[in-house]
């Protein structure tokens, strides 16, 4: 058996949930295409947040490419929602 913490991201008043495995079984299996959208969600904003103090041209930027994937995340999601 797995055990497994749930660690919540917020992130621009979006919630997601990564889970983070205690055993070393998680090292060698695939992530799915939605955990890889949503940690490179998380990057691309953390990214918006720290250039928006010197570049707001730059920030804003970032963040449509954040927002193209979190509609990407939020469609993902839905069509499994529908299974």
């Amino acid at each position: 058996m797995i055990n497994a913490l749930l660690i919540p991201l917020y992130i621009s008043n979006t919630y997601f949930c990564g889970i983070k495995q205690n055993d070393m079984s998680g090292w060698f299996s695939k992530k799915s295409r939605l955990e890889k959208l949503q940690k490179k969600y998380v990057a691309l904003m953390r990214k918006s947040y720290r250039v928006a103090l010197d570049d707001a041209k730059e920030s804003d930027r970032v963040q449509e490419k954040a927002q193209e994937i979190y509609d990407e995340i939020r469609h993902l999601t839905l069509l499994r929602a529908d299974k």
